[in-house]
C-alpha cells in the first residue's frame, strides 16, 4: 500500500511504527501481544481519520442542480 501512496504520512508513519515494533518483539523488549495490540489501535486510528476525512469532502463527479 506504500507503493502506491508514497506521499502518505498517515501509511508512511503507521509502516514505520510496524517496523519499530518488528525490532521491539524481536529483540524482545515488547512481546507480540502488545505489539500488535499497539499496531492495531493506530491502524484503526488512521482508517478513521481516512472516513471522517472522505466524509467532508464533496464526493468527486457529483452535481448540484
Amino acid at each position: 500500500m506504500l507503493d502506491k501512496h508514497p506521499q502518505d504520512d498517515g501509511l508512511s508513519a503507521l509502516y514505520a511504527t510496524r517496523r519499530g515494533l518488528c525490532t521491539m518483539v524481536e529483540s524482545g523488549q515488547i512481546d507480540m501481544d502488545r505489539a500488535v495490540r499497539i499496531f492495531e489501535k493506530m491502524r484503526k486510528s488512521l482508517i478513521g481519520q481516512y472516513q471522517r476525512q472522505a466524509e467532508t469532502e464533496p464526493q468527486k463527479g457529483s452535481q448540484t442542480m
